[in-house]
């Protein structure tokens, strides 16, 4: 989990980069919000919702804050398969150290599947529940465009890789450098998926309580 100070840090470079006065930034934790009940049309958690320690409760609170009639979405990445940068990542620090499986975002994460994302938005009541993948191509210029990123000490990849001795993260790299083809202009063509699912919310008043001194947010909101 993240730390408050880097959090605020997030927070603050984020308002430095929207400027459009309709949006909001707060800090809050996504398990107990502090809207009212029922005021926003739209509520979608972005690339959150399996860091959350319980995915269930966020899942009730998006759709308290939810308007009858409204959507709530999430996303989430598909660490499984379809996230194929962390995925080729994972499958060869894992063949060389398998005692590391533990710490594979699929084995972390088995809520980022078509099939637990919608159990999870029918368990919170919704209706008119669907999951679609989202895929977006991701290309590296070459193999040292797709190494960087995991150099950086942010992420759970990264910190894994830091943890490591030299020469296994030499090891891994090796491995991941001989694997990954090419085209002939050196470039790597890889596809990262996220899983998709939104539900509408219908009146439920075991969960649409007001909460004492809740803010009002505007009528459309988005939880990242």
């Amino acid at each position: 989990m993240l730390g408050v100070d880097r959090i605020e840090a997030y927070v603050s470079e984020a308002r430095n980069r929207v400027r459009d006065s309709r949006a909001r930034l707060e800090v809050g934790d996504a398990c107990t919000l502090t809207w009212s009940s029922a005021t926003c049309d739209v509520t979608v958690s972005g690339l959150v919702l399996n860091f959350v320690p319980d995915s269930d409760a966020m899942a009730r609170e998006m759709v308290r804050v939810t308007r009858p009639g409204g959507k709530v979405a999430a996303y989430v990445w598909d660490y499984a398969g379809g996230m194929q940068m962390l995925r080729h990542f994972w499958d060869v620090a894992v063949e060389l150290n398998p005692g590391d499986s533990r710490v594979d975002q699929a084995e972390r994460f088995p809520l980022c599947q078509p099939d637990p994302l919608e159990q999870l938005f029918r368990r919170a009541g919704l209706i008119s529940v669907s999951v679609r993948a989202i895929d977006v191509p991701t290309v590296f210029r070459d193999f040292e465009d797709y190494w960087r990123p995991f150099l950086g000490k942010q992420g759970a990849a990264p910190t894994y890789l830091a943890s490591l001795p030299g020469g296994t993260r030499d090891r891994i790299r090796d491995v991941l450098k001989a694997r990954l083809v090419a085209t002939a202009d050196g470039s790597i063509a890889m596809t990262a998926r996220a899983w998709a699912v939104q539900g509408t919310a219908t009146p439920n008043p075991s969960l649409h309580r007001t909460r004492s001194g809740g803010l009002r947010p505007p009528s459309r909101a988005t939880g990242r």
